[in-house]
Formats: C-alpha cells, sequence, structure tokens
C-alpha cells in the first residue's frame, strides 16, 4: 500500500470513529488511524477533540501541525493567501486555530499569536474568522500597532468589531487626535448600539442572541460580550467613549436647518 492510499485510508478510519458512540472506541480507532498514517493531520485533531487536558491536547495538536506542514510544506508558497481553497488543507487550518486556543489557555501567548498570524498569511481570505481571534488576541496583549496593521490588513472589510478597534488603537497610540476622532465617527456610523452598551446606558441582556445583523442592536450585544475587557481595562477609554458621544449629540442637535426653496 502507498503512503497516499494508507494516508486515505486513515482519514476514513477518523470518520469511522466519528460515529462512534464510545468514547474508548473512538479514541482506539483514532490511535489506528495514525498508526496507518502518521501524517493523517484529521486523526490527530480528532484526538485533541476527545480530551480535556489541555496539555494532552496541545500534544495531538502539535503533532497534527507536523503532520500538516510535511503534506502541504511545499505548497505554501505556491497555496500562499488560498489555502482553503484547496479542501485537502482544511483539517490543517483547523488543527493550526486549534492550537493557537490551547496555547493561549496555556498562557504561551506568543506562540499563539504567531500561529494565528502564520495561519493569516496562508489563508488571507480567512474563511475561519481568524483575524478576530487574533484582534481580541493583540488588545489583550496592549499590541495597538500590531492592531492597526492588522485593521489595515483587513481594511475593505469595515466590521463593527474592526471600526471600534480601530477606535481603541488609536486612543491608546494618539490620544484624542484627529484621527481617533475619525475611527469614531466611522465606529459610530456603523453601529451606534455597541456606544449605549459600552457606556452602559443599556444593560446587557441575560440571553445572548444566537444571530446577529450588521449595524444593530443585536450584533452590538455579541461585540460588547467579548470586547467590553479590552474597554475597560484601558485607562481612560471609556471616558473618552463618553466625551466623544457627547460631543456629536451636541453638534448634531445644533446643526442648522437648511431651507427648501
Amino acid at each position: 500500500m502507498t503512503e497516499k492510499s494508507k494516508l486515505s485510508q486513515a482519514i476514513y478510519l477518523v470518520q469511522s470513529a466519528s460515529q462512534e458512540e464510545d468514547h474508548e472506541r473512538r479514541i482506539a480507532i483514532a490511535k489506528e488511524a495514525i498508526a496507518l498514517s502518521e501524517d493523517c493531520v484529521e486523526a490527530w485533531l480528532f484526538l485533541a477533540q476527545q480530551t480535556d487536558n489541555d496539555e494532552e491536547a496541545r500534544n495531538y495538536l502539535e503533532k497534527g501541525v507536523e503532520a500538516g506542514d510535511r503534506l502541504f510544506g511545499d505548497k505554501k508558497e505556491t497555496w500562499k493567501g488560498q489555502f482553503w481553497n484547496h479542501k485537502q488543507t482544511h483539517a490543517y487550518l483547523h488543527v493550526r486555530s486549534s492550537l493557537a486556543q490551547v496555547l493561549w489557555e496555556l498562557e504561551e501567548y506568543e506562540k499563539s499569536v504567531d500561529i494565528l498570524k502564520e495561519s493569516l498569511v496562508l489563508n488571507q481570505i480567512d474563511q475561519q474568522g481568524l483575524r478576530f481571534v487574533l484582534l481580541k488576541a493583540l488588545l489583550d496583549l496592549e499590541r495597538m500597532e500590531e492592531v492597526l496593521q492588522l485593521i489595515e490588513d483587513f481594511e475593505d472589510e469595515g466590521s463593527t468589531i474592526m471600526l471600534y478597534a480601530k477606535v481603541l488603537a488609536s486612543y491608546v497610540l494618539f490620544g484624542d487626535s484627529p484621527s481617533s476622532r475619525s475611527a469614531f465617527i466611522q465606529a459610530k456610523n456603523r453601529n451606534p448600539y455597541v456606544l449605549d452598551y459600552l457606556l452602559k446606558f443599556r444593560i446587557m441582556p441575560r440571553n445572548f442572541p444566537k444571530h446577529f445583523v450588521p449595524g444593530t442592536e443585536s450584533e452590538a450585544i455579541r461585540y460588547v460580550a467579548v470586547f467590553m475587557e479590552s474597554w475597560e481595562n484601558t485607562e481612560g477609554a471609556i471616558l473618552y467613549l463618553r466625551a466623544q458621544k457627547k460631543i456629536r449629540q451636541h453638534r448634531e442637535s445644533h446643526q442648522p436647518i437648511r431651507k427648501k426653496w
């Protein structure tokens, strides 16, 4: 049996393992797949998903990344930025994102960030949404220059998450400046409800919406649930939002009435 055939058979075994109800049996089948082919990324990912131990999961995921590197290492330049377009890479991209998450839980922040950045280089279209995970990580680490660089990398997106991150990073780096004011106006126009929740003019509901529509209150609730801590941990940031909101309200209430001729 060729190595390619062994890998195909191993992937098939992992798929069958997912149908098993018995936990021990699932693990046994996944290990059988690895014995058949250590390049079976799906098997390493599957084993990591079966454990609650972060260190054990890390071990499996690192081996999964190594397997993916062996399989796709020679494609990193030719497929650069478009890895997701090749279906066989999906498990590799998933194992990378899972490893980044586990490393973060283990407080190995630098390694986690590095993996996320590398994954975005491999797959710039980012169907996994890793840009938002990386954004939160960089905000938590107070690496605001990198936050602005990430936003620039996805400048065409214009999402609520990116625009409010730009406000926060601009405020930290430049204070009350034309760039931070401009960022504030863009974010407010995109979703004004976020301000109300950040400033606690609205109370967060007990049950969060499962789905959201961009620019609506449902999106604001989901945003604040994740990013409120970033704002509250940044000295002066909430006060800055409050001041800017008051300035905008004052200006809007004193706009001259245009006569219609």
